[in-house]
């Protein structure tokens, strides 16, 4: 505000805000938006490219907020020597040395020679445009595990509503788009347990997504209670009804303590209270580059082939030189094999009974997540195969068998329905938890649709 304090826009609140209050909040937002353009742009060691879409002047005569447009609106581009002293009493000198003037000419701003353009079909994606909307399934009380995991290698699935392609993270739109009950997942009629206050969505998402990722594993159980009130105060996940704050704190808790002392895999020796911080490496990002481009047709079909279940009508196409990214929630070493871990935050219509395996085996259908781990386990592989040929280890091995020697399971942990308390009283071990290790004819024939890949590293330890 004039004042210098800070004003507070929330959005879908409109209505009570004026439009002084609106201009303030606008124009603290650009001027944010600013100070990262700016970073962005002195940041680079070597050479910085603007590339924006062309636009014309609009009808007022005037450039829209793009940063091309106001540097295209400059004429003609001017090149200024470095300042390089400022402050009260520094004397610039009457001449700049040789290298400060090659360092000006070397920052000048310049246009790309010729008609500089991206090819047409030119995209970035994610799983989260690969992989199509929610499917009608049938009711859980009409599938038996039995069914679900003997279901014909056709499709259960109906027509397909597929999503714009939306620059969003794989995990982006995975807990909102399940955070309502479904005719797939109806609402409980019974009162929810409290976990279930936790309202679904982005941003509680989000917010687990960064707690598991910070935790330390091993802390001792006495010291837990400490940090999760600190992140649920400072994401504000305790809401302001203050019945509901402590019965929520203890479900989080029971959650994290179940997270961290269930065993994960069937035999019951992964433990994540096992694994130290030095054989974990959080958020590995990846991006597939498509050089012939992807067609869902003869994709799908090899895979179908090969077991595993997508939608029969899936089309998707994307045109040579497309890019596919993601990242690996967790990476993490076990007894010597490498294991996949992906956290979801998944409402399943706020009923336990939808966490059996059964209900997870119809959540990992409706949301395409098989295809997604097929995709993931890929990209680690190739990221093994990369650490292990730097470090001249097994060399005299082939794929398959280092494929086999390395790669444990994939995990993904829909930890709202595990709980500490309930596996203690001898509840469902497996309850909330959906193990997975595709084979390595899976991984081959993806292997030849994906092309080579890309990794950028999000944590600060490394297990490989």
């Amino acid at each position: 505000a004039t004042d210098g304090s800070r004003c507070l826009h929330v959005r879908n609140a409109e209505a009570g805000v004026s439009e002084d209050r609106k201009t303030v909040c606008f124009n603290e937002d650009l001027q944010d938006s600013l100070r990262l353009f700016y970073v962005a742009l002195t940041r680079a060691k070597f050479a910085t490219f603007l590339l924006c879409k062309s636009q014309k002047k609009d009808t007022k005569g005037s450039y829209s907020t793009s940063p091309y447009q106001y540097f295209s609106s400059i004429e003609p581009l001017k090149t200024e020597p470095p300042e390089c002293w400022e402050g009260p009493g520094a004397e610039q000198p009457a001449t700049l040395s040789t290298v400060q003037t090659a360092a000006a000419d070397s920052l000048a701003l310049q246009r790309f020679p010729g008609n500089f353009r991206f090819e047409s079909g030119w995209q970035t994606c994610s799983f989260t445009s690969l992989a199509p909307a929610h499917q009608g399934l049938p009711q859980l009380d009409t599938v038996t595990a039995a069914d679900a995991a003997t279901a014909p290698t056709g499709s259960p699935f109906p027509e397909t509503a597929w999503k714009g392609d939306e620059p969003l993270e794989d995990d982006a739109l995975d807990d909102g788009r399940t955070a309502e009950t479904t005719e797939d997942f109806p609402a409980p009629e019974k009162n929810r347990p409290a976990i279930f206050l936790f309202p679904g969505g982005k941003r509680a998402g989000i917010a687990w997504h960064n707690f598991f990722e910070k935790l330390d594993f091993q802390t001792p159980p006495a010291d837990l209670p400490v940090q999760i009130e600190k992140a649920m105060e400072q994401n504000a996940l305790l809401g302001g009804n203050p019945a509901q704050r402590q019965e929520k704190s203890s479900a989080f808790g029971d959650m994290i303590a179940g997270v961290l002392q269930v065993p994960l895999d069937e035999q019951g020796r992964i433990c994540l209270k096992d694994v130290p911080r030095a054989d974990r490496l959080p958020e590995l990002r990846f991006t597939y580059t498509l050089p012939q481009g992807l067609d869902s047709d003869k994709f799908s079909a090899d895979l179908r082939s090969a077991g595993v279940r997508l939608p029969a009508d899936w089309s998707r196409t994307y045109p040579p030189g497309c890019n596919l990214t993601g990242a690996i929630d967790l990476l993490f070493r076990h007894d010597g094999k490498f294991h996949i871990l992906d956290w979801k935050t998944n409402f399943i219509g706020g009923d336990l009974v939808n966490f059996s395996a059964a209900g997870l085996e119809l959540e990992m259908d409706r949301n395409c997540y098989k295809l997604q781990y097929v995709i993931y386990v890929l990209a680690f592989f190739q990221y093994l195969k990369q650490r292990l040929l730097e470090n001249q280890q097994d060399l005299d091995l082939t794929e398959e068998q280092l494929y086999e020697k390395y790669l444990g399971s994939v995990f993904y942990l829909f930890v709202r329905g595990i709980s500490w308390e309930r596996y203690s009283r001898g509840g469902n071990p497996r309850q909330g938890i959906y193990q997975a290790r595709p084979s390595y004819a899976v991984i081959k024939i993806l292997n030849h649709y994906l092309g080579c890949v890309e990794f950028r590293q999000g944590g600060s330890s490394s297990a490989v």
